[in-house]
């Protein structure tokens, strides 16, 4: 409790008003820092200076708003001079007992320029309504770099992120940017070939450990590497281990263009980058890959892989007339895609990547389908945008992950997937948009949206135990028959447990414009716990809330409220959807590289606006 007396206010010496005041703080508390706020309650007495004079005397109290963030501050870690971080997302909730009124957000303090947000605030908060501010750091300059986000009042969240210089590195550049492997590798006369870097990077006995790829088109040699999908482009082994693969920070990202010579299946590169067995600590950002044919990016037993805010596009491998190909199932080795890794794939992180026009998964990690074939350990899928990927055959899905063995832990979050599985005629329950196949177990998928034409279901769960389906957005457009669909695993066994215990489908919000929805349970050992889901239709009928194969598992508090989503797939910050029993938690967004915005197209009414991202 704090009280203070004796205000004075003076006017032409005609009259002097004293005030009490005595502020009774929430919780106690006195610190004013703190963002608490209560009732301030005044006495009043006003003395007329004149002659005679006369004084009056009133109590009123006033109630004051506040605002409390959450998290109270960010710190985006180090990141280096002229790279963009992912995104953080802060919410600003109205703590106090009036409307809060928004007169805008804002980033202040010495190194503003270094921070930039896009938020979701109206013009006021209610009581205990939050909105959401999304936030970045790109420094400018070396060093410790801080700053403040406001919502227009006396509260702030700090920000802090520490700006790193260009690491030690060698350059690669096309010929006609001066690049020849007769030059050292400097920026003023760099490499013409990856392979020359690296091996200049293994020559410097780990002193110099990155490569920075200047802007240009860059078509690799084919290089016999061993796979049976034709031959790669640059070859990663354990004497590569914790290198980085990156684009020139002033060039802009995604302006280093690797070309893997592709114009159809089995043609041109097999992989453009391939990851050797024991090569660990990887990292490649950045880069723009383009033309592949089996996959753009392949592993087998790498570790501690990062695949950052690259750009996917164009790959062949899986139409007609590759051979053994077929329509249901793919071909002969119908592992392609964008980003594969087989065998033991554990710790990779795949962030903020985008990946489009692929006639195979978008991203692939697969241990293999015996027990001991491999294993995932922490697999992060997280801020990606797929689309229209799937094109060439209908078991498929845009985001997928396999662990026969068991006990992994696939994690997808925040991704964005539109069109991940166009789906064939005639070939009804294959394809989704999120695939844990093959007992993948012990997974999170959270925070996720989906949309658009994605095969016969949005997520397909293949024998999986304990796998978590919690907080995502799916828009089940026109066609999709399931929300979600469980199986067993058939004829495989999983390591661990084959009973598929644990699963749980709750907190998501699913919407249509027509599409079934409802649940593609079979009759599975130990059926999953469904509940406290929205189901709402912007057209057409309500998507259902029941069981539909052979069993009825229906949702044991199923809700049908107006989510209040805009096409962008923002929810306002009104939405039901974030208060109890449903509790969605604000999606982060900002999917795919810096900048990058998702285009409109895709199957209607699934394109977002080119202002979403």
């Amino acid at each position: 409790m704090r009280t203070d007396k004796n205000w004075r206010l003076l006017g032409q010496g005609l009259a002097v008003l004293t005030l009490s005041a005595t502020l009774a703080a929430c919780g106690g508390s006195s610190d004013a820092s703190s963002g608490d706020r209560g009732t301030a309650s005044f006495l009043v007495s006003v003395t007329d200076t004149s002659y005679p004079h006369q004084e009056a005397t009133s109590a009123f109290s006033l109630v004051v708003t506040s605002q409390t963030f959450q998290p109270s501050a960010l710190s985006f870690g180090a990141e280096t001079v002229g790279m963009t971080t992912v995104t953080q997302l802060i919410s600003a909730t109205n703590s106090g007992s009036t409307p809060l009124m928004v007169s805008g957000v804002a980033i202040t303090g010495m190194d503003s320029a270094d921070f930039s947000q896009s938020n979701d605030c109206p013009g006021s908060l209610v009581v205990h309504q939050s909105c959401h501010i999304r936030v970045v750091f790109s420094p400018h300059l070396s060093g410790l770099r801080s700053a403040s986000v406001t919502l227009g009042g006396s509260e702030s969240a700090a920000m802090t992120g520490s700006g790193l210089a260009l690491a030690s590195a060698f350059y690669v550049a096309p010929a006609g940017q001066g690049g020849s492997d007769a030059n050292p590798g400097t920026l003023v006369a760099p490499f013409l070939t990856l392979t020359k870097a690296q091996s200049a990077m293994q020559a410097s006995a780990g002193a110099t450990l990155t490569t920075y790829i200047r802007a240009g088109i860059y078509s690799p040699s084919a290089i016999t590497c061993g796979i049976s999908n034709g031959p790669c482009g640059l070859i990663l082994g354990s004497s590569d281990s914790n290198e980085t693969w990156a684009y020139y920070p002033p060039d802009g990202i995604n302006s280093a263009i690797l070309d893997g010579g592709a114009s159809g299946p089995s043609t041109g590169l097999g992989s453009i980058i391939y990851l050797r067995g024991g090569v660990t600590g990887v990292t490649i950002r950045g880069l723009q890959f383009q033309h592949c044919d089996w996959t753009c990016i392949a592993a087998n037993g790498a570790s501690h892989i990062a695949i950052v805010q690259n750009l996917f596009h164009d790959g062949y491998y899986g139409g007609s007339t590759t051979s053994g190909w077929s329509q249901p199932e793919g071909g002969p080795e119908s592992s392609e895609g964008a980003i594969n890794c087989e065998g033991n794939c554990q710790y990779w992180s795949i962030v903020n990547n985008a990946i489009h026009d692929f006639a195979g998964f978008g991203v692939i990690v697969e241990p293999g389908q015996t027990v001991g074939g491999g294993s995932i350990l922490g697999l992060l899928v997280s801020g990606n945008v797929v689309y229209n990927t799937c094109t060439g055959f209908a078991d498929c899905g845009a985001i997928y992950c396999e662990d026969q063995a068991g006990g992994g832990t696939c994690t997808f979050t925040d991704n964005f997937v539109r069109d991940g599985n166009p789906g064939f005629a005639g070939y009804a329950g294959y394809g989704s948009a999120y695939y844990l196949d093959g007992c993948a177990s012990n997974s999170t998928l959270s925070g996720n949206v989906a949309t658009g034409r994605n095969g016969s279901m949005i997520v397909f769960v293949h024998g999986g135990y304990d796998d978590t389906i919690s907080g995502n957005l799916f828009d089940l457009a026109t066609t999709a028959t399931y929300a979600v669909a469980l199986q067993t695993n058939g004829s495989f066994t999983c390591a661990g447990s084959n009973d598929m215990h644990g699963n749980v489908i709750a907190g998501n919000a699913f919407v249509s414009g027509g599409g079934g929805g409802g649940w593609g349970i079979d009759a599975i050992p130990t059926q999953p716990a469904i509940h406290n889901n929205d189901y709402f239709a912007y057209a057409g009928s309500v998507p259902s809330h029941l069981g539909i194969n052979d069993v009825t598992v229906n949702d044991t508090n199923p809700l049908n409220v107006d989510p209040a989503l805009s096409l962008c797939y923002q929810v306002a910050p009104s939405s039901p959807l974030y208060a109890v029993p449903i509790v969605l938690p604000p999606l982060v967004m900002g999917w795919g590289p810096p900048g990058y915005v998702i285009p409109k197209g895709g199957t209607p009414p699934s394109y977002p606006s080119p202002t979403c991202n």
